[in-house]
């Protein structure tokens, strides 16, 4: 159905253009409506030159297109592909006028012009215009989707942030973890008042970071390890020591930035799909790669009550990423490691 609806046009347009310059050549009206073996001949050839100059420019389009993606845009394959369509055809209109000329119109019995040669450059450059009509209307159509995408991935962007903010607040500050929280300080107050001090410093410091970056896409790498010894300090009493932190981040010197709440929704994701016990502890480890990656690394024993894991955290940072930088973050997984190695993002470049 869409091959005939396209050829379709294509035809349509084919005679459009051909009662154009049946219409602006003819020297009067009865030559205009005249319908004989010049028409014919020239229908013909109208017909192929449209055709094959809109075949050769569609495939000359989606070429580039595929081959350059969202830059095709840019100047150079534009005029690459204006050139491209242009040299092609015209080679193909070259040899097409020539058989027009030389042989078709002859053989139709059709007036020949005294000089064939002015006659075949004439015809020639005003089927070339057709060319230039087709190339400037892909263009065109390219611009036009080209807007029609940007303004659809503009609204995607503004809303997936959007739902990040509103995910990221909730995750931080659902009354589950609120309970758990108040629970814990209910606790320590009477066992332990000095340590109960702590742990209302450092849940008023995580709370004040998550109140402070809820509208930031990126935060410098030191306030996000800031941000998860405050969280994991929680953690620790919370789950009687059941969770161990090894850090080992090389200086950064305040260049790089990642996301924010990276870190600690990763370590969210260790401690709630694994097992652990003051016994046989959950091991986080955070430390630095090459100068490119900040990794979060723990140690694997995955709750066998817990279900499958909808990666729903991980799917939210590889988005998010995808928003901000070219490169992904990687995920590994083997018997004793969960690693997830977020890439380090140069202030410069935000």
């Amino acid at each position: 159905m869409k091959t005939a609806k396209k050829y379709g046009y294509r035809l349509l347009v084919a005679v459009l253009v051909h009662l154009f310059f049946k219409v602006t050549t003819a020297p009067d009206f009865e030559e205009m409506t005249t319908f004989d073996s010049a028409f014919l001949a020239y229908f013909i050839y109208t017909l192929t030159v449209v055709f094959v100059a809109w075949e050769i420019g569609d495939r000359f389009y989606r070429y580039y297109s595929n081959k350059y993606h969202g830059i095709f845009m840019s100047a150079k394959p534009l005029l690459l592909f204006s050139i491209g369509s242009f040299v092609i055809v015209g080679i193909f209109l070259a040899a097409a006028t020539y058989l027009l000329i030389y042989h078709l119109e002859p053989w139709l019995n059709c007036p020949q012009p005294e000089n064939q040669l002015a006659y075949y450059i004439i015809k020639l450059i005003s089927s070339q215009m057709i060319t230039l009509l087709f190339i400037a209307g892909f263009i065109i159509n390219h611009f036009w989707k080209y807007k029609q995408q940007s303004q659809v991935l503009h609204e995607r962007i503004i809303k997936e942030n959007v739902m990040y903010k509103y995910e990221s607040l909730k995750s931080q500050l659902n009354p589950h973890f609120l309970f758990n929280s108040f629970s814990v300080l209910t606790s320590l107050v009477h066992k332990n008042p000095d340590l109960a001090s702590d742990f209302i410093s450092q849940l008023s410091k995580i709370y004040r970071y998550v109140l402070e970056n809820k509208d930031r896409e990126l935060v410098p790498v030191e306030e996000e390890l800031k941000f998860l010894e405050s969280y994991l300090f929680l953690m620790k009493i919370r789950h009687d020591e059941g969770i161990e932190v090894d850090y080992d981040v090389k200086m950064l010197e305040g260049k790089y930035s990642i996301p924010a709440l990276s870190l600690q929704l990763l370590a969210e994701n260790a401690a709630k799909h694994n097992s652990f016990s003051e016994e046989a502890p959950l091991k986080l480890r955070v430390y630095t790669e090459e100068g490119k990656y900040l990794v979060i690394r723990n140690t694997l024993r995955k709750r066998r009550a817990s279900g499958p894991s909808t990666k729903v955290g991980l799917k939210n940072i590889d988005e998010r990423y995808r928003l901000i930088s070219d490169l992904p973050p990687v995920i590994e997984e083997d018997d004793r490691f969960f690693t997830v190695k977020l890439p380090l993002i140069e202030k410069q470049a935000v």
